[in-house]
């Protein structure tokens, strides 16, 4: 249930130890809650941080001549993103796609492989990691799906001549590639089906160029676009307070941190990672949390992505951006089995090394998989060590060292454990219903919600990103706003966030009358209005057209901004079938269809007729085919049309027939 609300009085004040609301964590999720809550009015909060920093898993770092992310790194996907919504007005997105056709392709013998081939397979296998439709209809991991299809595919015609050691080679290229998109340990423990149910929508690489991920805190803050509305989020954050126990067995929270401090709240959102509810779950909360929330965390997908940059005194790589993305790591299978067991290990993880956009001196590659706490365990020099000799292997040249890098800890680091969420096999066959189950709030013997867990986990479909982290955050927030508002009742509360429910509100608003509730049942605004994406734009699954332009209100409000389209249907530019697949005779349809306008258009017969709208188009029908011009009609063609009548007065009233439809208020609406 979803709130829009223009005022909630006045602000609450607070007392640092007893504030009405406690959030654990200053990631995207707690930094998202308390701004919105701010926004509102509600000024009792305390944000408690483990670290010296807010952010969370966005943790950006100057670097070269800006910043590098070591956590989150790109805006994913301008479809369906709270983020790049919130943002796109006013910030220019730069782009750090890998495209097959300008990435460079070496194998582990420091041969560089035909682009085209490369290409080709590249492409097949993306077609295969990213058809949801079939994803989500399959119950196998992600490593099984793949292997399925792709082998599959490739018995077909064009890829017969493809040197079967490539396709190999991209099939381990592609492995190393998803478990790094998903920063699992094995594609094998990805389930198809929860990637197929939360497909990422529209681009996927966008970045925030040398400013880093960091950038969405002043958004959420409000302290970009305009300083002026700044929100003082900032204010609320106590660093170093590491959260040892959440009591929650009544309603008063109380939350100790490792310092002996306590704080005490009505409402507690808790924002750390799943990785650190894995190990901590059962110590934390007193009482332990239900059997499903319990289940969810021992079930439910974590894993961790690695970062490294290396910045070099110039660049060794192609500058032309046009020319050059990525250098892609084939591996030959007698030189992956060399450094098994060794202290280069790690290194088989890393799929490729890449540009990062708007820092032509540095490059960046991303381990993940079985390895990956290898990798956060050697020192920098054996990393630097090993990423060169990396290059230099498969470049098949030696290259100038680098002049400094950077890297991350985040499985060793003991406040995260890891770097986010994925549906694994487990969640599918525990029943765990991702997102929800974690995110469900729980509540006091009042029935008053209490104890919120919130973050990039809890949201059903954007896990693991920080967009999905923002809108867990936001729709706790806003759950809390509308508890807020039942303590304390609005002048007026509008049930329904429908064109009749937002027309009041506004005109309410537009008067000065703020302090308005709207309660909406379902996760969006719209009602029967609900316009979804689909092709190159949107279509509507409710209401469709702006009908008739005297007397519309709509109409009235809109068009001398807005250009309308045009979807009538006229007799002069249509066909006729019949369900024997054959055209009608036109000039007898139209004939018969002009008979059923015009009566249609008698709203004089409609007032004085006292039955149905359906008994007075047959009637008036069937007297008009006495007339001598429909003499000679055919009868079937006669039937049809008046059947084609109903079925369509069916779809334009919504009735289940028209016989059920009144003539005369049909006539009264329709003059």
């Amino acid at each position: 249930m979803h709130i829009l609300r223009g005022s909630l009085g006045a602000s609450v004040g607070v007392n640092e130890k007893s504030p009405r609301f406690i959030i654990v964590g200053a990631g995207a999720s707690g930094i998202a809650t308390a701004a919105k809550l701010l926004e509102n009015g509600y000024d009792g909060i305390v944000i408690l941080e483990a670290q010296d920093r807010i952010g969370g898993r966005v943790h950006s770092i100057p670097f070269g001549k800006g910043y590098v992310d070591l956590g989150a790194q790109w805006c994913e996907g301008d479809g369906n993103n709270v983020v790049y919504e919130m943002v796109k007005k006013d910030f220019e997105f730069g782009d750090n796609a890998i495209r097959n056709e300008n990435s460079h392709c070496y194998v582990s013998d420091g041969t560089l492989v035909d682009s085209t081939e490369c290409s080709k397979l590249m492409t097949l296998s993306e077609s295969i990691m990213y058809d949801y439709e079939n994803l989500k209809k399959s119950n196998k991991s992600l490593g099984e799906f793949f292997d399925e299809n792709y082998h599959k595919a490739l018995q077909d015609k064009e890829y017969t001549d493809v040197d079967k050691e490539l396709t190999e080679q991209i099939k381990d290229l592609s492995e190393r590639g998803m478990n790094s998109l998903y920063a699992s340990g094995s594609w094998y423990e990805v389930s198809a089906k929860m990637i197929g149910e939360a497909p990422v929508v529209g681009y996927q690489q966008l970045t925030w160029k040398e400013k880093g991920y960091k950038t969405v805190f002043d958004y959420l803050m409000k302290k970009l676009p305009d300083p002026s509305k700044a929100l003082p989020v900032d204010d609320k954050v106590q660093f170093n307070k590491e959260v040892t126990n959440i009591d929650w067995s009544s309603s008063e929270v109380v939350v100790t941190c490792s310092d002996g401090s306590e704080y005490r709240a009505e409402h507690v959102i808790v924002t750390v990672s799943l990785g650190f509810l894995k190990k901590h779950h059962k110590t934390l909360f007193t009482p332990q949390l239900p059997p499903k929330k319990v289940n969810a965390i021992e079930n439910s997908g974590f894993g961790t992505l690695g970062k490294i940059f290396l910045e070099f005194e110039e660049p060794f790589w192609p500058t032309d951006i046009n020319d050059w993305a990525a250098y892609i790591l084939l591996w030959k299978k007698e030189d992956k089995d060399k450094i098994v067991g060794t202290e280069k290990e790690w290194l088989r993880e890393i799929t490729s090394f890449i540009k990062e956009d708007a820092q032509p001196n540095i490059i960046g590659a991303f381990p993940a998989g079985r390895n990956i706490r290898q990798f956060e365990e050697v020192s920098d020099d054996q990393l630097i060590d090993g990423c060169m000799w990396l290059l230099e292997k498969f470049l098949g040249k030696t290259l100038p060292r680098p002049i400094n890098m950077r890297r991350s800890h985040w499985l060793t680091n003991k406040y995260f454990l890891g770097s986010y969420s994925y549906g694994s096999m487990d969640s599918q066959t525990q029943n765990v219903v991702w997102g929800e189950d974690l995110g469900e709030a729980l509540y006091d013997s009042n029935h008053k919600p209490t104890l919120f867990i919130s973050g990039e986990a809890t949201d059903k479909l954007s896990s693991g990103y920080v967009h999905g982290a923002v809108n867990s955050g936001w729709r706790i927030s806003i759950g809390l706003l509308v508890e807020g508002a039942a303590k304390k009742p609005p002048k007026v509360i509008i049930i329904g966030a429908g064109a009749s429910g937002i027309a009041a509100a506004a005109k309410l608003l537009e008067k000065n009358y703020t302090d308005i509730v709207i309660l909406e049942a379902q996760d969006r605004i719209g009602g029967r209005i609900h316009s979804i994406p689909f092709g190159k734009g949107y279509v509507d699954m409710g209401a469709q057209w702006c009908q008739g332009e005297e007397g519309n209100v709509v109409y009235q409000l809109v068009k001398d901004k807005f250009e309308f389209g045009d979807d009538s249907v006229r007799y002069n530019n249509y066909e006729c079938y019949t369900s024997d697949g054959n055209i009608a005779d036109f000039n007898t349809c139209d004939k018969l269809m002009n008979l059923t306008e015009l009566i249609y258009s008698d709203y004089e017969g409609f007032i004085n007729f006292n039955k149905s709208v359906g008994e007075f188009v047959e009637l008036n029908y069937r007297k008009g085919l006495e007339d001598d011009e429909f003499k000679g009609v055919d009868k079937d063609m006669v039937e049809q049309v008046l059947y084609f009548t109903e079925t369509d007065s069916i779809t334009f009233y919504g009735s289940k027939s028209w016989f059920d439809v009144s003539a005369k208020l049909n006539a009264v609406l329709g003059e």
